[in-house]
């Protein structure tokens, strides 16, 4: 068991549970959070080391760590639940390898878990959050990549082809004005066409991201501008 005067406030156990509190009245950002509550967990209890996991799966990944663990210490595992759900955990080291938490200090850890549950889940929401926008980013990029690419390479070619066609179909008809004037118009609705489909495919991601990559797309861009 760790000794009453090395762990923290023994004079007031709950001081530590107290000041967590607050703190986590101040801070908005759920991952500074974590990483601030791992520090005060091991200045105000004098742990040499403090971790959070938060669940990731099927496993728990480092989410927020202060201090070092000796490599012969045996760390204290306490399980973060929130909402009847184990979001993550808290990983404790004593101050020597020697050293154990005993009944009184595994009591106020375990309440100090309770309150780092709610900042854990917290920014276990968060993190799914912005997983969750990713995701949906990707997936419409990818679907506009689509979409480009059938417009580019699929339609777009398919109507210059037509407005080819019906212009030679003009040199071959002879002198018939109607049928000239008809192909014509053909021509001209299928260029009004091709036009349409370019104005889309740049519209949806403009060509120069994909052929030329971002930085070199911006240089042609200035170069255009200073011309």
């Amino acid at each position: 068991m760790l000794a009453d005067d090395n762990f923290g406030d023994r004079d007031d156990p709950y001081a530590a549970v107290a000041r967590l509190g607050r703190q986590l009245e101040r801070v908005a950002n759920p991952q500074a959070m974590l990483e601030a509550i791992a520090e005060s967990v091991a200045q105000d209890l004098r742990l040499p080391y403090a971790a959070i996991t938060l669940r990731d799966g099927d496993r728990f990944a480092l989410a927020a760590a202060y201090g070092t663990a000796t490599p012969s210490s045996s760390t204290l595992t306490l399980p973060l639940v929130a909402s009847a759900e184990q979001v993550g955990e808290l990983i404790l080291a004593p101050r020597t390898p020697n050293e154990r938490f005993g009944p009184a200090d595994l009591r106020l850890l375990e309440d100090l878990a309770r309150q780092i549950s709610v900042a854990a889940h917290a920014a276990q929401l968060t993190t799914d959050l912005q997983h969750s926008r990713e995701q949906l980013v990707i997936a419409r990029e990818e679907e506009r990549r689509r979409i480009r690419n059938d417009l580019h390479d699929g339609l777009g070619p398919v109507l210059s082809g037509l407005k080819l066609r019906a212009e030679t179909a003009r040199n071959l008809v002879g002198d018939n004005p109607q049928v000239d004037a008809l192909l014509a118009d053909i021509a001209e609705r299928t260029e009004t066409a091709v036009a349409d489909v370019r104005r889309l495919v740049y519209s949806l991601r403009p060509p120069a991201l994909d052929d030329l990559g971002l930085g070199t797309a911006l240089e042609e861009l200035g170069y255009q501008a200073e011309l």
